[in-house]
């Protein structure tokens, strides 16, 4: 109980008699990365702790350890939270460049306002980096 707790502490609410849900959510999502046949698993990083219960309790089961990628933790496209249930709050890795143009153009972008704009946090997590990248032209 205590492991699953921990894992989960980020990303399941804590409450002081938690629902059997919380508990199990972060072995099965550890046990997913078996059962979808992945190599790695890609996340935020409020995902840590259950990327390190992978680590330790899928070997002991006799499952490959997996390569875990986190990234910064960013604010969704729409002025609130990144939400994988709210499709306009996200861009996708399988998103076309059309889908992704789209996303962007109808993002919330608040005129002066730095913190919490996803418009701002994505064009510095992943345009910039790959234009820096590619060398593409300005």
């Amino acid at each position: 109980e205590h492991d699953a707790k921990k894992a989960g502490s980020e990303v399941v609410k804590q409450v002081d008699h938690p629902r059997l849900a919380g508990l199990l959510y972060p072995g099965l999502q550890a046990l997913d990365e078996e059962f979808l046949h992945v190599d790695a698993q890609f996340g935020g990083v409020d995902q840590r702790k259950i990327f390190m219960l992978a680590d330790k309790y899928l070997p002991a089961l006799g499952y490959k350890k997996r390569i875990h990628l986190m990234n910064p933790m960013v604010p969704g496209l729409q002025g609130s939270k990144m939400s994988s249930s709210e499709d306009g709050s996200k861009i996708d890795v399988l998103d076309s460049p059309k889908e992704v143009a789209a996303k962007v153009r109808k993002a919330f972008c608040e005129e002066g306002v730095i913190e919490g704009n996803g418009l701002l946090a994505f064009a510095r997590h992943v345009i910039f980096p790959l234009r820096a990248r590619a060398r593409l032209p300005g």
